[in-house]
């Protein structure tokens, strides 16, 4: 009976391929929008869920006397963790041994080097693929390596116990280390909190001095099973009250490993993720499948009055009314199939796309693994049965006698078709109208006057390494001298959200915590072009003493109607310094925020002022980068160059914005397509159906227009009704979205009328092919239809 059920279904595709191919197409779409999401979503919410122990792995972080979560450790505190909670398994881990250099072979390039204790693959799950996890790191010169990167050095030779030179520094001095390969690492899983390349072991001198405000490593401690993270937080707090005091050990806490991701409190050394982008991708994902489900829904419900008489010799001949569902259900299966088929295809298709999107690794390989085919066969059998179970209930009722003689009521069918109807295209309106309002508030922060010039101006970071070898001055004093730049400031703040600097100030009694902080020398002005509203610059290096400028939202902050001559204490500090200038508000950070109370102070060439901000003709941008780089290669030739332009600093803060404007804009588009798809096959349907009405009513006189009026006028009422339904849901949740922004566009009544509008348009135009062929077709031949 199974087979006969797929050979009719078959048929009926085939004899029915318009129809068929409309469904496919739709599906096809929806479902490889639902496998890209689902390779997405899957990414993020499995972070390090691949080691063994995830569950009972966690990281050591701090909480200060602020209430503020730090990240980092002391070198010290694994130790004495390890002393005070001696069932517990710790390793510490440095990230911070970044862009240090390989030689090998006569060739040097810049690699990340992690060092950590030799427990880590106690820990951690970083399988072996060759050497031993209990020894790989017992010797501080041994190296574990990447699968990758034994490929790329030793090109298809074992590099077991060969030897490689790192290049490494403690700041000031560089000296190269021979090491040997011991073993070689697994590929470390995308969705890893813990990448590294080259992995050597820790090595603490036991002479060095403790240092307990230092945060320098990662702390991760694996705990016994029969140990509560509630236990171990009560014995670290003991552990705290034996310290020297400082307000960063206020608290110790823990974070489960499978928290870390998710953490926007910066703990980590890495950038959090947003599980907001999750439920975004996956709300897209399921509207567009919802809108081609409907799709299949309405155009089988408006077919299947074409098969009545089928169905009505089917009962007449004693088939059972669970017989004709299952058959109508198994068509529903088989199409979806096809879909799916399709739906691969596509996404292997928009994979590059989506990866440029979602800064993304995938491909479609990642779907073969154990829980992508069971995704698939979930996703197979829901859409079809979800898809195909209303018609085939609307199918398998029809009366024999009725059926066979075209006598079926069709009322409350047309209602069903309008409601859906309704439905889908209320859900396009419901896209187009946020992705326009995202579109709005994007263009307000990217256009938004930002209170300084950020075009044409170089930041070259790393200014403290040239510090350390003394030659910072020079290379400030030969880039201010090269003829293509304009003006230079060696400053600790990078007008972005890359870099953040506060402190608590104090002026008369009156304490402001967490007022950002912006060194910078004599041109700290000049260079970005930040404005004065009144008093002076920083004119003399006696300034950096006495001497600090405030931004007008400190001065509302603190009530001064005269701001200059105000005096000001900053941090901890009793040093009282005046309130020479006031600048007008700039925004320091992105305008996800509105702007923060801000000092800025004179610190020329302190290690606070890490970055050089340079000014470059705007012809000759090229050829100032080019010089820049030459002279920091000559002065420091074992640093690497690392340099970016403050506008594309800025750019980058709305990149998450950009992108997921693009991700519901093609989801926009593809769900308005697959509406018209079913406003075309629904049309072609009725037009079946009205063709001898069309001839009489031409031969009759019935003008084209009038006509064509006739056939798409229900289509204008649905899209009204569509309007009505969409406009509330747009409303509520682009104002859901708007709130999180101090600076906002107003959604307007216009936002809604061009989604309704071009909703409209496009569905008229989709109907319009089949209305105007049939209406403007030779009235005789719809007369002899029959």
């Amino acid at each position: 009976m199974f087979w006969n059920y797929l050979k009719v279904a078959y048929r009926n595709l085939l004899r029915h391929w318009l129809y068929a191919a409309i469904n496919v197409v739709g599906l096809g779409i929806a479902i490889s929008f639902c496998l890209l999401a689902f390779l997405y979503v899957r990414h993020e919410w499995t972070y390090d869920a691949f080691h063994e122990n995830a569950d009972r792995i966690y990281r050591v972080y701090a909480v200060n006397d602020r209430g503020r979560s730090i990240g980092g450790a002391p070198r010290e505190l694994a130790p004495a963790l390890a002393e005070a909670l001696p069932d517990v398994r710790i390793v510490r881990i440095d990230f911070d041994w970044k862009y240090r250099f390989i030689q090998h072979r006569g060739t040097k390039i810049a690699e990340t080097i992690c060092v950590a204790d030799p427990d880590i693959f106690e820990v951690f799950s970083f399988p072996l693929l060759k050497g031993d996890p209990a020894t790989a790191l017992m010797d501080p010169q041994n190296v574990v390596i990447t699968e990758k990167n034994a490929e790329k050095y030793f090109q298809g030779e074992d590099p077991m116990g060969k030897t490689l030179s790192i290049q490494v520094s403690d700041g000031r001095d560089w000296w190269v280390r021979d090491l040997t390969v011991t073993g070689i690492v697994e590929t470390i899983p995308k969705n890893s909190s813990i990448r590294f390349g080259f992995l050597t072991r820790l090595v603490v001198a036991g002479n060095e001095p403790i240092r307990w405000k230092h945060r320098l490593f990662e702390t991760y401690i694996l705990l016994p099973d029969d140990v509560s993270p509630s236990e171990v937080e009560r014995r670290l707090k003991d552990l705290v009250s034996t310290w020297p005091k400082s307000p960063i050990w206020e608290k110790l806490k823990l974070q489960p490993l499978s928290d870390i991701h998710f953490d926007s409190r910066g703990v980590g050394l890495d950038p959090a993720g947003n599980p907001v982008y999750s439920y975004i991708l996956a709300c897209i994902a399921m509207l567009v499948l919802v809108v081609a489900s409907v799709n299949y829904t309405n155009l089988s419900v408006g077919r299947s009055f074409s098969r009545a008489r089928e169905v009505g010799l089917r009962k007449v001949a004693g088939g059972l009314r669970t017989q004709l569902a299952t058959q109508f259900l198994t068509e529903a299966v088989l199409l979806t199939f096809v879909a799916l088929g399709l739906g691969l295809a596509l996404a292997e298709l928009f994979m590059p796309g989506f990866n440029s999107l979602t800064r993304m690794e995938f491909s479609i390989s990642d779907l073969v693994d154990s829980t992508a085919p069971v995704f698939l066969v979930i996703l197979l059998l829901v859409v079809g049965i979800v898809s195909g179970s209303y018609p085939a209930l609307i199918a398998s009722r029809f009366l024999p006698a009725d059926a066979l003689k075209g006598q079926m009521r069709l009322e409350r069918l047309g209602r069903v078709r309008r409601v859906l109807v309704v439905f889908q295209v209320a859900i396009s309106i419901v896209l187009v109208g946020c992705t326009t309002v995202v579109g709005r508030q994007l263009n307000l922060m990217t256009t938004k006057p930002l209170g300084f010039s950020p075009k044409d101006v170089l930041i070259v970071h790393k200014m403290d390494k040239l510090d350390d070898k003394g030659v910072a001055g020079a290379y400030q004093e030969a880039a201010r001298s090269y003829h293509a730049v304009l003006k230079t400031t060696r400053t600790g703040h990078a007008f972005s959200n890359r870099v953040q600097s506060f402190a608590d100030v104090k002026s008369n009694g009156t304490i402001m915590k967490d007022v950002e902080i912006l060194d910078g020398d004599l041109g700290l002005l000049e260079t970005p072009g930040v404005r004065l509203r009144s008093g002076r610059g920083f004119e003399r290096d006696g300034d950096a003493k006495t001497s600090v400028l405030v931004n007008e939202a400190l001065v509302e902050k603190l009530g001064w109607q005269a701001p200059l001559g105000k005096t000001l204490q900053k941090g901890s500090g009793s040093r009282k310094y005046t309130v020479i200038g006031a600048v007008r508000d700039f925004y320091f950070h992105s305008v996800h925020r509105s702007v923060k109370p801000a000092v800025m102070t004179l610190s020329p060439r302190s290690r606070r002022t890490s970055m050089l901000m340079v000014r470059i003709r705007p012809d000759e941008r090229a050829g100032a980068v080019r010089f820049l780089k030459e002279k920091w290669e000559e002065m420091a030739p074992n640093e690497v160059f690392d340099s970016s332009f403050l506008k594309d600093d800025i750019d980058r803060q709305y990149r998450d914005e950009r992108r997921w404007f693009k991700i519901a804009g093609y989801a926009t588009f593809f769900a308005v397509f697959i509406a018209c798809l079913g406003a075309f096959g629904l049309t072609s349907l009725t037009v079946a159906r009205r063709t001898k009405e069309i001839g009489i009513r031409k031969v009759l006189g019935a003008p084209t227009f009038g006509i064509i009026s006739l056939l798409t006028r229900e289509y204008v009422v649905l899209v009204g009704i569509a309007c009505l339904v969409a406009w509330p849901v747009t409303y509520v949740a682009a104002e859901r979205w708007l709130q999180n922004f101090p600076y906002r566009v107003d959604p307007g009544i216009g936002t809604f009328l061009l989604g309704g509008l071009l909703t409209l348009l496009v569905v008229l135009l989709a109907v319009s092919l089949q209305v105007t062929r049939a209406a403007r077709g030779n009235p005789v031949d719809a007369l002899r239809y029959e």
